[in-house]
């Protein structure tokens, strides 16, 4: 799993015969480092937030998720603090499939 701090963005990115499949997707102030660098009493505080990343990614060859998302930002995980994304994913063989 992978930070992606405010102002970055998520890139997932297959190859032509394979499809991103989302393996985590966590929002908020998870822990020290990086992405939060003062505790501000709000370390810890998250949103799962793995099926709003499924609709947008799973399934396609390539997605983009900027941070900060309103999407992810709508579950409020931290109150008003900035937050960022935990990510990871997997690319998986299949074939895209359009209707008509």
């Amino acid at each position: 799993m992978k930070d992606y701090c405010q102002g970055e963005s998520f890139q997932a990115r297959c190859s032509y015969d394979e499809v991103i499949e989302m393996m985590t997707a966590v929002y908020g102030r998870m822990e020290l480092g990086r992405c939060a660098e003062l505790d501000m009493g709000y370390i810890g505080c998250e949103s799962d937030v793995l099926d709003l990343a499924d609709d947008r990614c799973s399934g396609r060859r390539m997605c983009d998720v900027s941070v900060p998302d309103l999407t992810f930002e709508s579950t409020k995980p931290c109150l008003e603090l900035k937050s960022y994304l935990q990510a990871s994913y997997t690319c998986i063989k299949g074939i895209l499939v359009s209707f008509r």
